[in-house]
């Protein structure tokens, strides 16, 4: 239902000049939360996946972002983690500032494949040498508890609205 809402909104404003963003307070979140989706092979003329993330602060969207991969993906599994690299990343400068502010929060990053968490969680590359440097990095974070990573369903992603895309049509 979330992600419905979100496209209907999505929609909506990619037709209209202006928007007014009203930004509340929340109580005061524990944790930053980054949910990344990464579509495979997208791109009917490269073969190259997008990823897409969405970098939260309680309420609030920090940052947010839609980039085609460098790489061609070899499959939907390797796609979604690529995007999980960069949410890791993301995540990590983030909190290297909020480390500057003298604030330690948790850090979180959702994905919606379990291929990518399997990679994640497991200790080495495995048989995927292509993969080594930048999965090995990412585990060694998680190992040290510098972040989590969790699935989280397709239709709470907001991330995969990213990675669309959106037809004006019937928008008036």
């Amino acid at each position: 239902a979330n992600i419905v809402s979100l496209k209907r909104a999505i929609r909506y404003l990619r037709g209209r000049p202006q928007a007014v963003l009203i930004y509340r307070w929340p109580s005061q979140p524990t944790s930053v939360l980054c949910q990344v989706y990464s579509d495979w092979a997208g791109c009917s003329r490269t073969c190259r996946s997008t990823s897409g993330g969405v970098l939260t602060h309680g309420l609030h969207v920090i940052q947010q972002w839609a980039r085609t991969q460098a790489t061609v993906a070899l499959s939907s599994g390797e796609a979604e983690l690529n995007a999980a690299l960069k949410g890791g990343v993301e995540l990590l400068g983030l909190n290297e500032l909020l480390l500057e502010w003298h604030r330690e929060l948790d850090l979180k990053l959702e994905v919606d494949s379990t291929a990518c968490i399997g990679r994640l969680c497991r200790e080495g590359s495995g048989r995927q040498k292509h993969l080594a440097v930048k999965q090995l990095w990412m585990q060694e974070r998680m190992r040290n508890r510098e972040t989590q990573v969790k699935n989280v369903p397709r239709g709470r992603n907001t991330a995969d609205a990213l990675t669309k895309y959106w037809k004006t049509e019937g928008l008036g």
